[in-house]
């Protein structure tokens, strides 16, 4: 399994945003491998003075996932992985798990009968398997934007498996340009960016849009397994009118193209009309997963927040009780 989503060390990264420890279960047996990483964080209500956690996964897309299997039999291995990670949570103390599936690998249609799955929308990809991406899967209005770009001067300059040099050069770069933009990447801060970077090196491709030798916008991606993952981006204010983000995505498609990538993940969320420049023909399906795996304990749970409620309540009523 070479999909970084699925790597610790990518999910030890993200421990500080999305809260918890970053955990690795795998099961084996004589039919075949499950691997699953999720993050497991602490419930802030005790049950009879225990602590308790809930599983959730730590980047965009996770689940557990096969490793392997023996021919005609991952239903078999699913089952038995359930039986499994049922046990484990129960020593752990984990009462429940939400899961965003993988969509390009398709783990939500081996594990459906684990987890009560649900369809919550399309991820959008631009497909670097065509012949020719940027005309195969651009948009008429894309491909104009990002011609008139190109003929106006403005170029790209992709650094794949940046060394320390690269990643504090481009922290630096990004956090010159994210300064002046009021969003939320402009938070991110220059040295936490450097180690993220330094950190995921041999995983992540920069991108930069150049014009009259001065970079204006910038992005980094991550290459998991042959998935190429825009994650952040930014750009100087005053250049939008050169369609620089339509260079980036050219550069990308361009390089991913030539080193063998065969997707470039775009997300999914609400129809974005600027994503519908760079991906007119592929979407894959997102589903999400739940599980209660200690039903004792989530009753015991659900019974703790509804009496905090009540309490809540109670106290916000005229002398703390109820008014005739």
């Amino acid at each position: 399994m070479d999909d970084l989503q699925f790597a610790q060390r990518y999910g030890q990264l993200v421990e500080s945003i999305g809260g918890g420890e970053c955990t690795v279960y795998e099961f084996h047996n004589e039919v075949g491998t499950v691997r699953s990483i999720f993050l497991k964080r602490e419930i802030p209500i005790a049950i009879d003075g225990q602590t308790y956690f809930e599983a959730v996964t730590p980047c965009a897309y996770g689940g557990p996932v096969i490793l392997a299997c023996k021919e005609g039999r991952r239903w078999e291995l699913a089952a038995a992985f359930e039986r499994a990670f049922r046990k484990y949570c129960w020593e752990q103390n984990i009462i429940s798990e939400r899961v965003q599936f993988n969509p390009l690998l398709g783990n939500a249609a081996d594990f459906a009968g684990c987890y009560e799955t649900e369809f919550i929308g399309e991820t959008t990809a631009v497909d670097l398997r065509a012949k020719n991406p940027v005309c195969g899967e651009f948009s008429e209005r894309g491909k104009k934007t990002l011609f008139k770009a190109l003929e106006s001067g403005v170029d790209y300059r992709v650094t794949a498996n940046p060394n320390q040099a690269d990643a504090s050069r481009f922290a630096a770069l990004y956090a010159s340009i994210a300064v002046h933009q009021n969003m939320q990447q402009g938070k991110v801060e220059r040295h936490q960016l450097a180690k993220y970077i330094e950190k995921l090196g041999p995983d992540l491709v920069i991108a930069e849009a150049i014009y009259r030798e001065r970079t204006i916008a910038v992005s980094v991606s991550r290459l998991s397994g042959s998935v190429l993952e825009p994650e952040l981006s930014a750009m100087l204010p005053g250049f939008a009118h050169l369609a620089p983000e339509h260079v980036l995505h050219f550069g990308l498609a361009c390089w991913g193209k030539q080193n063998g990538a065969l997707f470039v993940l775009l997300g999914g969320g609400e129809q974005s009309p600027f994503k519908d420049l760079f991906i007119r023909n592929t979407r894959f399906e997102v589903w999400e997963g739940r599980k209660i795996w200690n039903e004792e304990a989530y009753a015991k749970l659900c019974a703790a927040v509804e009496r905090r409620a009540a309490i809540v309540e109670l106290a916000a009523m005229p002398h703390g009780f109820p008014s005739s």
